[in-house]
């Protein structure tokens, strides 16, 4: 059981990875800094609500990945003989 929650963990960090360094979350801080520099209230609220959204979307997706991994297995852990 240890296993298959470190390899969920793991899962999840990479999930946590690959968001943060996704196009996604790039385009929301740039929005965010240029709309905090140049920008009126309106459009730099709006910015880091776009921000705010997309870490918090990234954040579900890993903690989604790291129970699924748990629920229903993974290939890279031998479940045999584990309860779930």
């Amino acid at each position: 059981m240890i296993e298959i929650h470190k390899a969920a963990l793991t899962r999840a960090y990479r999930t946590l990875a690959q968001g943060l360094g996704g196009s996604a979350t790039a385009t929301a801080l740039t929005a965010a800094i240029t709309a905090a520099v140049g920008a009126g209230e309106d459009t730099a609220r709006n910015a880091l609500i776009a921000l705010a959204a997309t870490l918090g979307s990234t954040i579900v997706a890993s903690f989604t990945a790291f129970w699924q991994g748990v629920a229903y297995g993974l290939p890279e852990v031998d479940d045999a003989g584990n309860d779930h």
